[in-house]
């Protein structure tokens, strides 16, 4: 889920245009550069949480992503009360942020991603502008991802992790 996640952020963002089958291609081979290696190295997270749980014992509060979404109020009061901090200091009404979402036009926005210029756009633009373009610049769906190019990223982790 995490490598899908990633690999929509991507496509959003314009760092990729290429199908899932193609980015998965490129790491296994090592044609990818490591900072831009984005679906296996980062995925593999499971021994270092281990490695912290060992270390820090009752210190460490093993938190889920999907824990957070099922019911962020109960997730957040388990924070606060590992923290001893109040509860109500906590936002569970926080908005969503960096959404998997398809450009409407993808090579344009991989150009303006790649020249700097989307950078400048969301810096420059008037903060009221910016979700009227948002809409307008991107369509809810997400990257199509074959289950074939899914249980194949599946078998990689599985196997180099």
């Amino acid at each position: 889920d995490r490598a899908l996640s990633h690999y929509g952020l991507a496509r959003r963002t314009g760092r990729t245009r290429a199908p899932l089958g193609s980015e998965l291609d490129d790491e296994l081979a090592g044609r990818t550069p490591l900072p831009a290696r984005f679906l296996l190295r980062p995925s593999r997270q499971a021994p270092g949480v281990a490695r912290v749980a060992a270390e820090f014992g009752a210190a460490h509060l093993p938190l889920r992503f999907e824990d957070m979404v099922a019911d962020p109020r109960a997730t957040l009061e388990r924070i606060a009360r590992f923290l001893d901090l109040d509860p109500g200091g906590f936002d569970p009404g926080a908005v969503a942020r960096n959404a998997a979402a398809s450009p409407r036009l993808p090579a344009l926005n991989a150009a303006l991603h790649r020249s700097g210029a989307k950078t400048l756009l969301r810096q420059h633009l008037p903060a009221a502008l910016k979700p009227a373009l948002r809409a307008a610049w991107f369509s809810d769906a997400q990257p199509h991802v074959s289950p074939a190019e899914i249980a194949r990223l599946a078998r990689a982790l599985e196997s180099t992790g």
